[in-house]
């Protein structure tokens, strides 16, 4: 082996070894993300997951690889299966579509926004990116902050009243 070749082989050593560094880097971005991510197949059915889906929706992982949206979130289905087999037709991303209903058999009710995306994994199958962020909190504040307006609202018409 020439002088060349060693040197090729060694780039492409360094080509694997970045690639294989940036795939781990991608992997741990996706896992620590605090909103939930997950790959479906053709037929809606779940392949792929991250932590923060499972603490999202109260399932695990087991719950959800190889079922369907409808076994999986029922509640939610209605709303996102539609939409889903539209970016599936169409290939647009759909963003931020609000999606309510409790988790897991919870009393407390959620709320959170799903984001839908085409996704080529091997450049011919056709999948589905699902992204899910609880917002259940920030409408908890965003109601808080209105009650309190009107409040001071109305107490300041009262007082305009009885003066």
């Amino acid at each position: 082996m020439n002088a060349r070749d060693k040197g090729t082989i060694g780039r492409l050593r360094d080509g694997i070894a970045q690639l294989k560094r940036e795939k781990f880097q991608l992997l741990q971005l996706i896992a620590a993300a605090p909103v939930g991510f997950a790959l479906l197949d053709q037929n809606l059915r779940f392949v792929r997951i991250n932590a923060a889906l499972k603490v999202i929706d109260g399932h695990l992982a087991n719950d959800h690889i190889g079922h369907t949206l409808r076994e999986v979130i029922p509640e939610q289905a209605s709303t996102l299966e539609p939409l889903c087999r539209e970016v599936l037709r169409n290939q647009r991303p759909i963003l931020n579509i609000q999606i309510n209903g409790s988790v897991h058999g919870r009393a407390n009710a959620r709320v959170c926004l799903a984001s839908l995306y085409a996704v080529r994994l091997d450049g011919k199958m056709l999948n589905l990116g699902l992204i899910i962020r609880d917002v259940s909190s920030y409408k908890l504040e965003t109601i808080g902050l209105f009650s309190s307006l009107m409040t001071e609202d109305f107490n300041t018409v009262l007082a305009a009243i009885a003066g």
